[in-house]
Protein backbone atom coordinates (compact mmCIF):
# COMPACT_ATOMS: atom_id res chain seq x y z
CA UNK A 1 0.00 0.00 0.00
CA UNK A 2 1.35 3.42 -0.94
CA UNK A 3 2.64 5.39 2.02
CA UNK A 4 1.20 8.91 2.23
CA UNK A 5 2.68 11.67 4.34
CA UNK A 6 -0.44 12.55 6.30
CA UNK A 7 0.90 15.76 7.86
CA UNK A 8 2.16 17.07 4.51
CA UNK A 9 -1.19 16.28 2.90
CA UNK A 10 -3.09 18.09 5.64
CA UNK A 11 -0.88 21.17 5.38
CA UNK A 12 -1.19 21.21 1.59
CA UNK A 13 -4.97 21.08 1.88
CA UNK A 14 -4.95 23.92 4.39
CA UNK A 15 -2.80 26.01 2.07
CA UNK A 16 -4.79 25.16 -1.04
CA UNK A 17 -1.66 23.79 -2.72
CA UNK A 18 -3.14 21.55 -5.43
CA UNK A 19 0.28 20.74 -6.90
CA UNK A 20 1.53 19.42 -3.56
CA UNK A 21 -1.63 17.36 -3.04
CA UNK A 22 -1.20 15.89 -6.53
CA UNK A 23 2.36 14.86 -5.69
CA UNK A 24 1.30 13.27 -2.41
CA UNK A 25 -1.62 11.27 -3.79
CA UNK A 26 -0.80 8.57 -6.38
CA UNK A 27 -2.31 9.39 -9.77
CA UNK A 28 -3.48 5.79 -10.06
CA UNK A 29 -5.39 6.03 -6.81
CA UNK A 30 -4.89 4.70 -3.30
CA UNK A 31 -6.97 2.29 -1.21
CA UNK A 32 -6.37 4.41 1.87
CA UNK A 33 -9.21 6.05 3.75
CA UNK A 34 -8.14 9.68 4.07
CA UNK A 35 -10.54 10.08 6.99
CA UNK A 36 -8.88 7.31 9.00
CA UNK A 37 -7.25 7.88 12.37
CA UNK A 38 -3.84 8.51 10.82
CA UNK A 39 -5.30 11.45 8.90
CA UNK A 40 -7.05 13.13 11.85
CA UNK A 41 -5.33 16.20 13.25
CA UNK A 42 -5.56 18.54 16.23
CA UNK A 43 -7.94 18.09 19.13
CA UNK A 44 -10.87 18.51 16.75
CA UNK A 45 -9.87 15.45 14.67
CA UNK A 46 -10.03 17.47 11.44
CA UNK A 47 -9.06 15.63 8.24
CA UNK A 48 -7.38 16.84 5.03
CA UNK A 49 -10.72 16.60 3.20
CA UNK A 50 -12.34 18.85 5.79
CA UNK A 51 -9.49 21.34 5.55
CA UNK A 52 -9.85 21.51 1.77
CA UNK A 53 -13.64 21.86 1.99
CA UNK A 54 -13.43 24.60 4.60
CA UNK A 55 -10.89 26.50 2.52
CA UNK A 56 -13.06 26.27 -0.58
CA UNK A 57 -10.38 24.40 -2.54
CA UNK A 58 -12.67 22.69 -5.04
CA UNK A 59 -10.01 21.09 -7.22
CA UNK A 60 -8.26 19.59 -4.21
CA UNK A 61 -11.52 18.11 -2.94
CA UNK A 62 -12.18 16.69 -6.41
CA UNK A 63 -8.67 15.20 -6.58
CA UNK A 64 -8.93 13.59 -3.15
CA UNK A 65 -12.31 12.03 -3.88
CA UNK A 66 -11.11 10.70 -7.23
CA UNK A 67 -7.81 9.27 -6.00
CA UNK A 68 -8.90 7.98 -2.59
CA UNK A 69 -12.32 6.46 -3.15
CA UNK A 70 -12.36 4.66 0.21
CA UNK A 71 -12.40 7.98 2.05
CA UNK A 72 -15.44 8.25 4.32
CA UNK A 73 -17.03 11.52 3.21
CA UNK A 74 -19.44 11.47 6.16
CA UNK A 75 -16.68 11.23 8.75
CA UNK A 76 -17.44 13.70 11.58
CA UNK A 77 -14.87 15.49 13.71
CA UNK A 78 -14.99 15.89 17.50
CA UNK A 79 -17.79 18.46 17.19
CA UNK A 80 -19.81 16.42 14.73
CA UNK A 81 -18.86 18.47 11.67
CA UNK A 82 -18.42 16.75 8.31
CA UNK A 83 -16.82 18.10 5.14
CA UNK A 84 -20.27 19.22 3.98
CA UNK A 85 -20.77 21.28 7.14
CA UNK A 86 -17.42 22.92 6.43
CA UNK A 87 -18.33 23.70 2.82
CA UNK A 88 -21.72 25.32 3.49
CA UNK A 89 -20.29 27.82 5.92
CA UNK A 90 -18.54 29.42 2.97
CA UNK A 91 -21.36 28.74 0.49
CA UNK A 92 -19.26 26.51 -1.76
CA UNK A 93 -21.86 24.90 -4.01
CA UNK A 94 -19.34 23.04 -6.18
CA UNK A 95 -17.88 21.20 -3.19
CA UNK A 96 -21.38 20.34 -1.99
CA UNK A 97 -22.08 18.73 -5.35
CA UNK A 98 -18.82 16.78 -5.32
CA UNK A 99 -19.48 15.39 -1.84
CA UNK A 100 -23.09 14.55 -2.69
CA UNK A 101 -21.94 12.68 -5.81
CA UNK A 102 -19.79 10.54 -3.51
CA UNK A 103 -22.74 9.68 -1.29
CA UNK A 104 -22.47 12.28 1.45
CA UNK A 105 -25.53 12.44 3.70
CA UNK A 106 -26.70 16.05 3.57
CA UNK A 107 -28.98 15.64 6.59
CA UNK A 108 -26.39 14.68 9.20
CA UNK A 109 -26.36 16.95 12.24
CA UNK A 110 -23.46 18.21 14.33
CA UNK A 111 -23.30 17.67 18.07
CA UNK A 112 -25.24 20.93 18.46
CA UNK A 113 -27.93 19.63 16.12
CA UNK A 114 -26.99 21.77 13.13
CA UNK A 115 -27.54 20.26 9.70
CA UNK A 116 -25.91 21.79 6.64
CA UNK A 117 -29.20 23.50 5.86
CA UNK A 118 -29.52 24.93 9.35
CA UNK A 119 -25.97 26.28 9.24
CA UNK A 120 -26.80 28.02 5.96
CA UNK A 121 -30.09 29.63 6.95
CA UNK A 122 -29.16 30.30 10.56
CA UNK A 123 -27.36 33.51 9.61
CA UNK A 124 -30.43 35.24 8.20
CA UNK A 125 -31.18 38.64 9.70
CA UNK A 126 -34.89 38.61 10.67
CA UNK A 127 -35.15 42.30 9.71
CA UNK A 128 -34.09 41.74 6.10
CA UNK A 129 -34.24 39.02 3.50
CA UNK A 130 -31.20 37.98 1.46
CA UNK A 131 -31.27 39.62 -1.97
CA UNK A 132 -29.91 38.36 -5.27
CA UNK A 133 -28.39 41.78 -5.81
CA UNK A 134 -26.28 41.35 -2.69
CA UNK A 135 -23.29 39.02 -3.33
CA UNK A 136 -23.44 37.38 0.09
CA UNK A 137 -27.21 37.03 -0.08
CA UNK A 138 -27.03 35.54 -3.57
CA UNK A 139 -24.44 32.97 -2.44
CA UNK A 140 -26.56 32.06 0.55
CA UNK A 141 -29.64 31.57 -1.62
CA UNK A 142 -27.62 29.49 -4.11
CA UNK A 143 -26.37 27.28 -1.27
CA UNK A 144 -29.88 26.66 0.06
CA UNK A 145 -31.10 25.75 -3.45
CA UNK A 146 -28.18 23.36 -3.88
CA UNK A 147 -28.82 21.71 -0.52
CA UNK A 148 -32.48 21.19 -1.32
CA UNK A 149 -31.60 19.82 -4.74
CA UNK A 150 -29.28 17.18 -3.27
CA UNK A 151 -31.82 16.06 -0.67
CA UNK A 152 -31.73 18.33 2.37
CA UNK A 153 -34.88 17.70 4.38
CA UNK A 154 -37.01 20.01 6.48
CA UNK A 155 -35.15 21.79 9.23
CA UNK A 156 -35.26 19.61 12.35
CA UNK A 157 -35.65 21.17 15.79
CA UNK A 158 -32.25 21.76 17.35
CA UNK A 159 -31.74 19.08 19.99
CA UNK A 160 -30.59 19.60 23.54
CA UNK A 161 -28.60 16.39 24.08
CA UNK A 162 -28.11 15.11 27.61
CA UNK A 163 -24.47 15.26 28.78
CA UNK A 164 -24.28 11.47 28.81
CA UNK A 165 -25.07 11.34 25.09
CA UNK A 166 -22.53 13.88 23.90
CA UNK A 167 -19.49 11.58 23.58
CA UNK A 168 -21.24 9.50 20.92
CA UNK A 169 -21.08 12.53 18.66
CA UNK A 170 -17.45 11.66 18.03
CA UNK A 171 -18.61 8.74 15.94
CA UNK A 172 -20.80 9.52 12.95
CA UNK A 173 -22.41 6.07 12.93
CA UNK A 174 -23.24 6.17 16.63
CA UNK A 175 -24.57 9.71 16.30
CA UNK A 176 -27.20 8.58 13.80
CA UNK A 177 -28.88 6.48 16.46
CA UNK A 178 -28.11 8.38 19.65
CA UNK A 179 -31.19 10.58 19.49
CA UNK A 180 -29.40 13.79 18.54
CA UNK A 181 -31.72 14.31 15.58
CA UNK A 182 -34.67 14.78 17.95
CA UNK A 183 -35.31 17.11 20.83
CA UNK A 184 -36.82 20.44 21.69
CA UNK A 185 -36.64 23.67 19.76
CA UNK A 186 -34.01 25.82 21.45
CA UNK A 187 -35.55 29.15 20.49
CA UNK A 188 -38.10 30.82 18.26
CA UNK A 189 -35.69 33.21 16.55
CA UNK A 190 -33.76 30.48 14.75
CA UNK A 191 -36.98 28.89 13.53
CA UNK A 192 -38.29 32.27 12.35
CA UNK A 193 -35.07 33.07 10.51
CA UNK A 194 -35.12 29.68 8.79
CA UNK A 195 -38.70 30.11 7.61
CA UNK A 196 -37.93 33.61 6.39
CA UNK A 197 -35.20 32.42 4.06
CA UNK A 198 -37.02 29.28 3.00
CA UNK A 199 -40.13 31.23 2.04
CA UNK A 200 -38.04 33.67 0.08
CA UNK A 201 -35.94 31.08 -1.71
CA UNK A 202 -38.76 28.68 -2.51
CA UNK A 203 -41.95 30.59 -3.37
CA UNK A 204 -42.67 27.77 -5.83
CA UNK A 205 -41.15 24.36 -6.71
CA UNK A 206 -39.86 25.79 -9.98
CA UNK A 207 -37.41 27.88 -7.99
CA UNK A 208 -35.40 24.76 -7.16
CA UNK A 209 -34.26 24.03 -10.68
CA UNK A 210 -31.97 24.52 -12.41
CA UNK A 211 -29.14 24.80 -9.94
CA UNK A 212 -27.18 28.03 -10.20
CA UNK A 213 -23.96 27.64 -12.17
CA UNK A 214 -22.26 30.87 -11.18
Amino acid sequence: MTNINAAALYNACLAGDAAAVSRLLPAGGTPRNLSGQRFQFNNTKTTPLMAAAEGGHTEIVRMMLERARNTIVDYADAQGYTAQHMAVQYHNVDILRLLADCGANVNLATCRGDTALRLTVGRVNPDSRPRDSDPDGARQIATVKALLHIGAGALPPRPIPPPSAQPCCHNVIARRSCGHLGGRVSGFSGFFNSCLLMNYVLPSPSNMLPLPTG
